[in-house]
């Protein structure tokens, strides 16, 4: 799963995240002059992935986004050494480069399997900065069962890599929204981006319904599994916002937190964010098609602390229908 909380990324893709919520499965953001496209299987740039559905349409919008649509643009794949012959059966200019050989590439497609360091990572992202494309493809639980003793929030090379631009991934599962995989026949609901979802919280001029608050609910619990302590474009937003409520932080069987009040678990669940030690806790995520509808190269799609994730999804999800994460 893919967490989106910058102005400048957006929702792609949904997966089911239960009860009628959903999280993005792919996302995309702008970055400096460039672009970048994070997909939340590492699926969608291997094997036989352009036999499935229309994902052959997917990768080929995703590609013209990110190199501006210019004819020709030429992709250099670093450490995926299967992907430069599917992208050229879609007709791409893709070869092998490697970390230290961007010049001259339009778009880039780094693995993720690799430990980059920070200084690789800022090269990355000096290259998008500078008006080069970015695409990449993790999966966030299979990061974290193979890290167990790392946060998939701090530690992940590829977290470094998506921050900057206002998505992570994150480390929950998502259900198939078609039989082939991830549809993409109406646009994502514009509650998915973390900061949408926070001013629907905060806004007093009409009531969620139980849809929304669902969504809501679901998107801004795995905004606080899934964001940076370091991040500048969200938290401190969200730390105001709380800081400014007057829900209490601490429930008791005379006062309880309503399910109906957003913010006042949102106080409890970023306390144990603050206090609780960092750990991974996996699960599992199947990568699917994503429907031709899907058009990314268009750029109109509307605006998945690792912090003993099960506590604060205990928190958000006591009976409220549609959080990721369950009682520990």
């Amino acid at each position: 799963t893919l967490c989106v909380f910058g102005d400048q990324a957006f929702p792609v893709a949904l997966g089911g995240s239960g009860a009628g919520a959903f999280e993005p499965v792919v996302a995309a953001a702008r970055l400096g002059t460039g672009r970048m496209v994070a997909f939340g299987h590492d699926g969608y740039l291997a094997g036989d992935v352009t036999a499935t559905g229309n994902s052959a349409t997917l990768l080929r919008n995703v590609f013209g986004w990110l190199s501006g649509n210019k004819a020709g643009a030429k992709i250099g794949v670093i450490g995926l050494n299967g992907l430069p012959a599917i992208l050229q059966s879609l007709g791409l200019d893709a070869s092998l480069t490697t970390a230290t050989k961007l010049a001259g590439f339009d778009v880039i497609v780094p693995t993720m399997g690799t430990k980059w360091t920070r200084a690789e990572i800022d090269s990355f992202l000096a290259f998008v900065r500078n008006g080069g494309g970015l695409a990449a493809a993790a999966t966030g639980w299979g990061w974290a069962s193979l890290n167990s003793t790392s946060s998939l929030m701090e530690d992940f090379p590829g977290n470094w890599l998506l921050a900057p631009a206002g998505m992570v991934w994150g480390g929950n599962s998502l259900s198939r929204t078609s039989s082939l995989g991830f549809a993409t026949t109406t646009a994502p609901s514009p509650l998915t981006p973390a900061a949408s979802a926070l001013d629907a919280a905060t806004a007093t001029n009409r009531a969620l319904t139980t849809a929304e608050r669902t969504q809501v609910t679901a998107t801004l619990t795995a905004a606080l599994q899934s964001i940076p302590a370091a991040d500048t474009l969200f938290l401190p937003r969200l730390t105001t916002t709380l800081a400014a409520s007057s829900t209490a932080k601490v429930p008791t069987p005379k006062t309880p937190i309503a399910v109906d009040n957003i913010l006042g678990r949102l106080a409890v669940a970023n306390d144990f964010r603050a206090s609780s030690p960092i750990s991974n806790e996996p699960s599992g995520e199947t990568v699917g098609s994503v429907s031709t509808s899907s058009n990314i190269a268009t750029g109109s799609t509307s605006t998945g602390l690792t912090v003993s994730m099960r506590k604060i999804g205990s928190v958000m999800a006591a009976d409220v229908p549609g959080t990721v994460m369950r009682r520990a």
